[in-house]
């Protein structure tokens, strides 16, 4: 993971930034808004929000050197809910099995793609189960 220091322009909604911690630990949150023109912002990591100076967060970089943002909310916020159940044909409540979203996510098109954000949301809830999450 590639990070350099935060800059307060750096500091937008949805930047993945590194926390420091207490006892030289590290943990990864998203800035949810600025505070005081971009030298404090409030971090959420996990369920906690955090007020952090600019100088104690690290921005996370993606490989073009941009700073990474957080995909998923960007995804979700266009997301029409019930349409992947009215395309193919499964009634609204019921679970779509993954040998039906497998195909459809071969599929080009909107199919496809909501087919194949669907397989990732599963594949995200999963792991939270196994951690013992909820």
């Amino acid at each position: 993971m590639r990070t350099r220091t935060a800059e307060p322009w750096d500091l937008e909604p949805d930047v993945l930034v590194r926390l420091a911690l207490p006892g030289g630990r590290y943990a990864t949150g998203r800035v949810v808004r600025l505070l005081r023109n971009g030298l404090a912002a409030v971090v959420k990591s996990g369920r906690y929000e955090v007020t952090r100076d600019a100088t104690d967060l690290a921005v996370i970089l993606d490989k073009n050197g941009e700073p990474k943002r957080a995909w998923i909310g960007r995804a979700l916020q266009h997301h029409k809910e019930g349409a992947l159940h009215r395309q193919l044909g499964v009634r609204a409540g019921k679970r779509i099995s993954a040998r039906a979203l497998a195909r459809a996510a071969k599929a080009g098109g909107k199919l496809g793609k909501r087919a194949r954000l669907a397989q990732t949301l599963r594949k995200m809830s999963l792991k939270k189960r196994k951690k013992g999450e909820r």
